[in-house]
């Protein structure tokens, strides 16, 4: 069996990529609420497992 990886560069940090990743969320969440009601973002925070780690954000 042959494995390959692909790198994909990225041009900001960690912490600039989280708060990119935050307002897409924020504006595709706004665009797909509809009737004006908006969205608020009630928790927003790193998380971390024994399988996988990201980004918990509760809308």
């Amino acid at each position: 069996m042959l494995i390959k990886e692909y790198r994909i560069t990225n041009n900001c940090s960690n912490a600039e990529y989280q708060v990119a990743q935050l307002y897409n969320v924020a504006e595709m969440s706004k665009a797909e609420s509809g009737g004006g009601e908006g969205v608020e973002i009630l928790t927003n925070e790193p998380y971390e497992d024994e399988y996988r780690k990201g980004q918990y954000t509760h809308k």
